[in-house]
């Protein structure tokens, strides 16, 4: 299956110090628990939002501990702001709600012992919506991978807010009514968004449709995830030539009534999280509920409070989200991306087609190289890469570069770029027919004798993300790698090695095809070009 640039090709994105990812018009924020530097940023924007309140602020969320928003609920109600809080009665202890009450605001309770109250949204002055999978507690914000929005509509605030006040009011689970209207909202920042509450609207019903309308792509980050329905919607997706990827919780993919192996011994690529920030049953969860659909094209994401199983759809308060044409797709790809380079393959899945791997600028149908009427410079490919050594990066990063015509190929004024410099190194000389080179960053390379320094500037590649670029002596590109994520001192190979690329989504991990982390100047076999 081949992927999307768009979604698997270097972020647009640039995460500012609040969190927000700058160029998507819809604000998004993701917690990053690998990341000291940006933890309670989501809090901080959260706290900033309730700030903004003139007249009212309408809050339900399920655990709420922190601090700061509390205070600035309490300032809010000092200067006038009504201010009304919906939470789950089994949470009514929680240092957030105790300060609420001890400022004199008035919070309505789900009955203790019922199903839950599981939402965590926020609309102020009836014009936005805060609303995700974090829940505004530490363990929320700076442990657990989530991720919030802020919506601004006034139509979309006002089905945000028939939903509080029937809670408010005193109705939850099934004594809610039903709303008729699902119609698409048109959201200030641009893109649209439909939302559907549970239980009294189904949503799982919505999560179906959209997967039963995927074209190419479906990648998942989910919490709780148990619905057979859902997995054989997935399933056929796949039957059909849709790319399906997912990665669970490892908390929740142990328990009995998660579908992690159902899906995987139907054939579906799934992944167990990484997040090791852990500090007891209730720190390091992989807590999103999301699901991108065809990324880049489609731009279709499945988002809100809602976990795919029976207790979220037909039991709990929940709301769920179907976005499309906001741009968020891209943030949570390379979310997705990050996730999955910490993530660990199930035992019993196939491999599947990562979408974080680098693409070509083209695809090549015909398996010789070159094919007719191409210049054999063509066939000068970007082989190997490694972006993130282990340890310090100078004087171990590389980029492979290999010819696979059978002619000799002059790379005089030839240059490597990356998106920092556009000349990191200038080539000169033959490169024989089959042969390949290495350039480093600095520094002597005398075990592989095709090893050559970067001649203007350090390679110097970005971790996060980058693109590489081979150009030939007029400028023309040859070949062009962009990534979104590099696992710490493994590099990026070809799976079809020292070939002229076949295949758009043709790279993986060096270690999927050798016991090496990487293998600069040879084959992944260890074998001589």
């Amino acid at each position: 299956m081949l992927l999307s640039l768009l979604a698997c090709g270097a972020s647009d994105g640039v995460l500012s110090e609040s969190g927000i990812t700058t160029s998507v018009a819809l604000p998004i924020f993701l917690t990053t628990p690998e990341s000291e530097s940006l933890h309670n940023q989501t809090e901080r924007a959260l706290a900033k939002h309730i700030r903004s309140a003139r007249e009212t602020i309408d809050v339900a969320v399920y655990d709420f501990g922190l601090e700061l928003p509390a205070q600035e609920l309490a300032v809010a109600a000092d200067n006038g702001v009504t201010v009304r809080v919906v939470t789950d009665g089994d949470e009514m202890d929680e240092e957030g709600i105790l300060m609420l009450q001890e400022s004199g605001i008035e919070v309505v309770y789900r009955p203790e012992g019922d199903r839950i109250m599981h939402h965590k949204f926020a609309v102020v002055d009836g014009q936005s919506v805060w609303t995700g999978s974090t829940n505004w507690t530490e363990t929320g914000t700076t442990m657990n991978n989530n991720h919030a929005m802020l919506l601004t509509s006034t139509e979309l605030a006002d089905r945000y807010t028939d939903e509080f006040e029937q809670m408010f009011f005193g109705d939850f689970g099934s004594d809610k009514e039903a709303s008729n209207e699902h119609s698409a909202i048109a959201l200030d920042s641009g893109g649209t968004a439909q939302v559907w509450f549970s239980p009294q609207d189904e949503p799982v019903d919505e999560l179906l449709s959209a997967i039963a309308a995927a074209e190419s792509e479906i990648y998942f980050m989910i919490f709780s995830f148990t619905r057979d329905d859902v997995v054989d919607a997935l399933v056929d997706a796949q039957d059909r030539g849709v790319n399906v990827l997912g990665i669970f919780d490892e908390s929740q993919a142990r328990m009995s009534y998660s579908v992690d192996e159902d899906l995987a011994d139907a054939g579906v690529p799934v992944y167990i999280d990484g997040n090791d920030n852990t500090s007891g049953f209730s720190g390091g969860k992989l807590h999103h509920k999301v699901m991108i659909i065809d990324p880049g094209v489609n731009n279709t994401v499945i988002t809100g409070s809602m976990n795919w199983s029976t207790s979220g759809n037909s039991s709990n308060d929940e709301n769920l989200l179907v976005l499309q044409g906001t741009g968020i797709d891209k943030t949570l790809m390379q979310d997705f991306c990050q996730q999955l380079s910490m993530a660990t393959k199930h035992d019993m899945a196939p491999k599947g087609s990562a979408p974080c791997r680098a693409r070509p600028p083209v695809e090549v149908i015909d398996a010789s190289c070159p094919a007719d009427g191409e210049d054999p410079a063509s066939c000068v490919i970007i082989n190997e890469f490694l972006p993130n050594p282990s340890g310090s990066d100078r004087g171990q990063e590389f980029v492979e570069i290999v010819n696979t015509s059978e002619e000799d190929i002059s790379l005089e004024g030839w240059s490597l770029s990356d998106e920092a410099s556009s000349d990191r190194h200038v080539f000169s000389g033959i490169l024989a027919a089959g042969a390949g080179l290495v350039v480093f960053d600095m520094g002597e390379h005398d075990d592989i004798p095709t090893a050559v320094v970067s001649t203007s500037t350090y390679l110097s590649l970005n971790n996060s993300g980058d693109t590489i670029t081979l150009h030939d002596a007029s400028g023309e590109d040859i070949d062009v790698v962009s990534y979104t994520t590099s696992a710490d001192g493994v590099s990026w190979n070809r799976e079809r090695d020292g070939l002229a690329p076949l295949v758009a989504d043709d790279w993986t991990y060096h270690d999927e095809l050798s016991t090496l982390a990487s293998s600069p100047g040879t084959l992944a076999d260890g074998s001589e070009f």
